[in-house]
């Protein structure tokens, strides 16, 4: 079950129950997997009593160094343990500076670790996909210096750059010690995904020739994407997602408006890219 509370600063908590309906009291424990698939979690903390009565708490988050994980994962897992006929409580709380998603699945582990390994083999045939993109479009800029070669590099660059970051596994493998920078650079990879992506499709569709009112509104944007991501380094990381999602929103209307008419008039590049999205 998926919890979202959108945007938010607030503290919740999660309360919930699993009882094990075993017979068998030598039996060895039923362990489970709870998985909580939102990496841009700040905070994350299960609490419930063990057999003697102690108060357990397992911690986790993007703001703690990814060795302190319950367990090693790009996104979270926590380990849950119940003996035959025992029924438990769980008190689950998360915090976090920007959206807050919480999607909840208990997992039996040798499932869940299958499962993984082909999503980590998924996921990796699209990294090497878009890897072999920019190293193919890198090869004909710079034979060819068309700066819309140039463009759309850096626009894959960014975009491959948020998408590891915003999934969790530039933590896992890039910086595992140093969780500041998981919320120091998911917004400002958000602004170079806009303004490379606004600057490779001004290209694209000759907007600067063809449609001059549409290209003011994507240079206004690209110069105000510029601005907020320096911004990021001083503003809330919630008040600049908003930023963000606003720009976004602005510069792919504009962009579609722009394919559109284009398309509509007959020109080749505008149709293929209209095709493309």
């Amino acid at each position: 079950r998926t919890f979202n509370f959108g945007i938010s600063r607030s503290t919740y908590w999660l309360l919930f129950e699993l009882t094990w309906r075993g017979n068998e009291e030598n039996a060895a424990p039923l362990t489970r997997l709870l998985e909580i698939n939102y990496p841009p979690l700040d905070h994350i903390s299960l609490f419930h009593f063990d057999r003697a009565g102690k108060l357990v708490e397992l911690a986790s988050g993007d703001n703690l160094p990814f060795r302190q994980r319950p367990v090693m994962h790009n996104g979270y897992l926590f380990p849950l343990q119940l003996h035959a006929g025992e029924t438990k409580r769980f008190l689950l709380k998360v915090e976090s500076g920007g959206s807050i998603r919480v999607p909840l699945t208990l997992w039996e582990a040798d499932y869940f670790h299958e499962q993984n390994r082909a999503f980590l083999l998924l996921f990796g045939t699209y990294f090497g996909i878009v890897a072999l993109m920019f190293i193919y479009n890198l090869i004909l800029y710079l034979f060819i210096r068309d700066n819309t070669y140039l463009y759309y590099i850096l626009y894959i660059a960014s975009f491959m750059f948020f998408q590891s970051s915003y999934n969790g596994f530039a933590f896992q493998y890039l910086w595992p010690d140093f969780p500041a920078l998981n919320n120091a650079v998911v917004n400002p990879s958000i602004f170079l995904v806009l303004i490379f992506g606004a600057q490779f499709s001004r290209q694209v569709l000759e907007t600067g020739s063809t449609l001059k009112s549409l290209d003011q509104i994507l240079r206004w944007t690209i110069i105000g994407c510029v601005l907020m991501t320096g911004l990021c380094l001083v503003v809330s990381y919630a008040t600049m997602l908003y930023l963000a999602l606003l720009s976004m929103l602005l510069s792919v209307i504009a962009i579609m408006v722009a394919a559109c008419i284009n398309s509509w008039r007959g020109i080749r590049t505008a149709q293929l890219f209209l095709l493309a999205w």
